[in-house]
């Protein structure tokens, strides 16, 4: 594929190896729904970092603690608009406007944020969005192009959830291993479904993290869950058997962690239950 056909202005056409793609798909459609390509001029790679730190009176440098975070990551490039009519000759004006709109509409999404999933990463995606202003312009493409940004959230998110079923028996703790794809530590979900009586305690555990539940007041066909809205924020619940769901926010103990974190690779679950019950766990993998 080659951008820089006649009708191009000012610079020579870009080439793309053969079997390469820099083409995207987002909100759910793919450049070529819209017959225009994308090309690159800066990936994301390092995020800027907030590291917790201070320096002392009299020593060198900084000493610093845990719970770093990872600021927003940008990947910018041009969108060029394509001739579909077979000729080099310019889109003609009423056409390339009729099509930029559809293309605004498809970047801008019902809330701004969508999925960005990059054809050269078909495996993960971006939880992205275009803020900054772009302009249709013809300075390089004489059928119309614009210099876009997309601002992504710091880590890229398995394509692919990973997990595991396990069932337990009444107090008796249960340990599983759970692969986990990715290369960053990401957060374990999961789903405890109580088979029969009464529950009101439980304890799930990872590697390093921990949580204990009491008061729950489950009845059989009751589910505790616990799971991550826009891939980050935690929501306990309960779900009843009629679909209805209350909060068990308040039910975890207030020496429990802040998230059960699980490494790339095997990580080993231990779930003990008071009663017997059905569980699935499950993690999405994080890329840097």
């Amino acid at each position: 594929f080659r951008v820089g056909r006649a009708g191009q202005r000012g610079v020579e056409g870009v080439v793309i190896a053969q079997g390469e793609s820099p083409l995207f798909s987002f909100n759910g459609k793919h450049c070529d729904d819209f017959d225009v390509t994308f090309l690159p001029s800066a990936y994301p790679l390092i995020p800027a970092q907030s590291i917790p730190q201070t320096s002392i009176s009299g020593r060198h440098g900084t000493l610093r603690w845990k719970g770093r975070t990872f600021s927003p990551k940008r990947l910018k490039g041009k969108l060029y608009f394509l001739n579909t009519s077979g000729d080099d000759a310019p889109i003609p004006t009423d056409e390339l406007l009729r099509r930029a709109s559809d293309v605004t509409a498809w970047l801008c999404g019902t809330d701004g944020r969508g999925k960005l999933i990059l054809d050269a990463l078909p495996d993960r995606y971006f939880i992205a969005e275009v803020s900054d202003e772009a302009a249709l312009m013809d300075d390089d493409w004489a059928s119309g192009e614009a210099a876009i940004v997309f601002t992504c959230q710091p880590f890229a998110y398995a394509v692919s959830e990973d997990s595991v079923t396990v069932q337990t028996s009444a107090n008796a703790a249960k340990s599983v291993a759970l692969g986990v794809q990715g290369n960053a530590e990401t957060m374990l979900a999961f789903r405890v479904t109580c088979a029969s009586g009464t529950m009101n305690a439980a304890t799930v555990e990872t590697p390093t993290c921990r949580f204990d539940f009491t008061g729950l007041g489950m009845t059989a066909g009751e589910t505790l869950v616990a799971r991550y809205a826009q891939e980050d924020i935690l929501l306990l619940e309960i779900e009843g058997v009629d679909g209805g769901t209350r909060s068990a926010m308040a039910m975890r103990t207030t020496d429990s962690d802040d998230d059960l974190l699980l490494s790339p690779g095997r990580n080993t679950v231990t779930v003990k239950t008071e009663k017997a019950c059905s569980v699935k766990l499950t993690a999405r993998g994080r890329y840097l």
